[in-house]
């Protein structure tokens, strides 16, 4: 039997904490308030995609604010 190799990369909780250098009570805050990136919960398990982290930290993301002239 063959398998299919889609190029996903699945992080467990605690890899996505330390990639997001957050501690992994703070990433489940956030997941369970809904405040942070999507995640997947497959088996029983808490799975991240790294790239789909990536594209909701840039949706998220908060540009500087020029600065008035005088």
């Amino acid at each position: 039997m063959s398998q299919i190799d889609t190029g996903n990369v699945w992080n467990t909780e605690d890899q996505e904490a330390e990639r997001l250098n957050l501690s992994p009570r703070t990433l489940a805050r956030r997941r369970n308030t809904r405040q942070g990136p999507p995640w997947f919960k497959i088996g029983g398990r808490i799975l991240y995609s790294p790239k789909i982290t990536d594209a909701y930290m840039m949706e998220h993301r908060h540009d500087p604010v020029a600065e008035a002239s005088e």
